[in-house]
């Protein structure tokens, strides 16, 4: 940690061995203004708590893409995977002691024009009624998948979700209240299922002391689906505890 006298003034992103996106790799190093000038170091660990990255590029919250670009055309089958660990208690009590259940829990709400709820897709309904939006199933404790790996997934076929339906929105929730700073390698992502490339991706874990968050909404603009980075966090064990906080971005 730099001293007091030692504040975060911009980043620089340089060709190193941290991040990756689109093949190449990125490392980020916080440059400081201090009383004998600029001080740059390095980081090897980096989280966007605000931000989701798409296609090699980082979307700030609110920012809308054409999920017809982003996707190369055609896309008309997306999934949102949900993933993440089994948390161990820290220090060396956490090599004798069993992984705690942590039980996430990933939801699409299908809204019309006029702000109403027409369907949800989350564990107690794992499809649309008109067959548009399956859900993979409830994953109650993040050990199966393995680290890196979608525990639980929402597959949406854009072209049979019906017309009076406008727009989508993908929540997580955090039903055993843990919050997502004491969850271990949480991600959300949205993928092309056509090819399974990324078409954004998100970090959860470090995200705040909150049990929930709005992801994306993705909405019929101008006879096309695009998507609209939401990010932001919430507090409740189901969507029905967030359904304040996702009215107003509809």
């Amino acid at each position: 940690m730099p001293p007091r006298s030692l504040r975060p003034l911009y980043f620089d992103i340089s060709l190193a061995v941290a991040l990756k996106t689109g093949g190449l790799v990125f490392v980020l190093k916080k440059c400081y203004n201090g009383p004998h000038g600029f001080r740059t170091g390095a980081i090897s660990q980096i989280h966007f708590p605000n931000r989701i990255r798409t296609m090699g590029l980082t979307l700030e919250k609110g920012q809308k893409i054409s999920l017809e670009k982003e996707g190369g055309g055609g896309l008309t089958r997306v999934a949102m995977g949900l993933g993440w660990d089994a948390s161990k208690p820290k220090g060396i009590m956490g090599f004798f002691s069993k992984p705690k259940e942590v039980d996430l829990d990933a939801t699409c709400i299908m809204f019309d024009a006029a702000k109403n709820m027409v369907d949800v897709v989350w564990f107690r309904q794992l499809a649309s009624k008109d067959g548009s939006i399956q859900h993979s199933g409830d994953d109650r404790t993040g050990e199966g998948a393995g680290s890196g790996a979608d525990n639980e997934t929402i597959s949406v076929d854009l072209s049979r979700v019906p017309a009076n339906v406008t727009s989508l929105v993908f929540t997580i929730n955090s039903f055993l209240g843990q919050t997502f700073n004491e969850i271990d390698n949480a991600f959300c992502r949205l993928v092309n299922q056509s090819n399974n490339k990324e078409i954004a991706r998100y970090t959860l874990s470090g995200g705040g002391n909150v049990t929930a968050q709005i992801m994306a909404k993705i909405y019929r603009h101008n006879n096309e689906w695009k998507m609209h980075a939401i990010g932001e966090p919430a507090n409740g064990q189901t969507f029905q505890h967030i359904l304040p906080n996702i009215l107003p971005y509809l």
